[in-house]
Formats: structure tokens, C-alpha cells, sequence
């Protein structure tokens, strides 16, 4: 497992009530960071998801910093290999050896690599500023991973965007996600409503 730092100190916090950019709970109520847009795609199949991918990284200035998210190892590689020359990406996960981890990671800070694309385990405790958007290329495995990913941008007072790419498999986390979204003030697109109708996690008040 690569050792890119922890999501905790070593010791205890003096202060353990300190607001967090990641995020926090209000009345046991997980909430995202406000300075957060999030953008939802709902989408059907992979090659949508991979349209989508490459009009959101051509949209954005050259080099700006970004975190693309999969849920496998495989995944990863396979976006990293055809993403990485053109858009200047590269891949972490834990089948890396820690010295290829280790150059990613530099290169991502450095700009060289202005995209990384990461498993959760391998970005775990990753604290790189100056990351402009994120993006969920697979939903998480809940809500609240979802919430500590999209934390890697609008840190410290900045803005940020994150993007999620929703597609039917994911429905049982739709009407978490609605709920999430309105605490935090974003937009919830009607198709995300009707996910939720599926997923049967209800929409918070917004489905039918």
C-alpha cells in the first residue's frame, strides 16, 4: 500500500471541533463544502462517460490541475494510457511501485503531470493545493467517500468543481446524493431524481 500520507495526524488534534475542507457533519448530516460546484452527469454507458471525460479536460485551461477518480486498478491504467500523451496523464494505484507513485505524485505537484488519475487508496491523505476540479469517473462506494473526493479542490478558502459521472448501477446512492446537494445548495438534475425512484433511496422531498 502506498504510503502518500494519512488522513489523520499521528496525534490527536488540539482542536478535533476545527472545520475541515474536506468535510463535515452537521447533526450526524454529512455536508460538502459549499465552495464546491458540483456538476452531475447522468449517463448510461462508458463510452458516454468517456465523451464526457475529454469535453470537460478540453474545456479547461492547459494545465490546469486535476483528479480524475476510478474505482479500479484497471480503470486507471486504461484512461492514463489513452489520456496520458495528449492531456499530459498519469496513473496511481497501489499495483505501482512505490518509486512510480512517488513520480506521479511529484509530477502531479509540479504541473508536469497537470492529471491524476487515482483509485481512493491511492489518494488517500493527499493534501495538493491548487486543485481546480475533480472528477468521478465511477461513483464511490457511498456518499461520503464522494464528499472526501470532491474535498480535493476549493481548499483554503478557494473554489472548486467537481464532476460525477452517475450512471444506473449507481442508483441505490441517488437520493443520498440529492440530499447531499441541496445542503449544500447545488442543482439536482431531474434525471438524478428519477435514479432515485429506481435506486429506491427517495430524493429527499424531490421525487415523485
Amino acid at each position: 500500500m502506498g504510503r502518500e500520507g494519512r488522513d489523520a495526524p499521528a496525534r490527536p488534534a488540539p482542536t478535533p471541533s476545527r472545520p475541515s475542507s474536506l468535510l463535515s457533519q452537521v447533526a450526524d448530516r454529512l455536508v460538502a463544502n459549499k465552495s464546491i460546484t458540483q456538476h452531475i452527469d447522468v449517463m448510461q454507458n462508458s463510452y458516454e462517460k468517456q465523451a464526457r471525460l475529454r469535453t470537460i479536460l478540453t474545456s479547461k485551461p492547459p494545465g490546469t490541475r486535476m483528479i480524475i477518480f476510478c474505482s479500479t486498478k484497471r480503470m486507471c491504467d486504461q484512461l492514463a494510457m489513452g489520456l496520458g500523451r495528449e492531456f499530459r496523464a498519469a496513473a496511481i494505484h497501489g499495483d505501482k511501485r512505490q518509486q512510480e507513485r512517488d513520480w506521479v505524485l511529484a509530477s502531479f505537484k509540479s504541473g508536469q503531470c497537470p492529471i491524476m488519475i487515482a483509485t481512493d487508496v491511492a489518494a488517500r491523505g493527499l493534501d495538493v493545493p491548487n486543485v481546480g476540479a475533480v472528477i468521478n469517473y465511477d461513483f464511490p462506494n457511498g456518499v461520503e467517500d464522494y464528499v472526501h473526493r470532491i474535498g480535493r479542490t476549493g481548499r483554503a478558502g478557494a473554489t472548486g468543481e467537481s464532476y460525477c459521472f452517475f450512471t444506473p448501477g449507481d442508483a441505490k446512492y441517488a437520493g443520498p446524493l440529492i440530499r447531499l446537494l441541496r445542503e449544500a445548495g447545488q442543482d439536482v438534475p431531474p434525471a438524478l431524481e428519477q435514479a432515485a425512484t429506481y435506486g429506491g433511496g427517495g430524493g429527499g422531498g424531490g421525487g415523485r
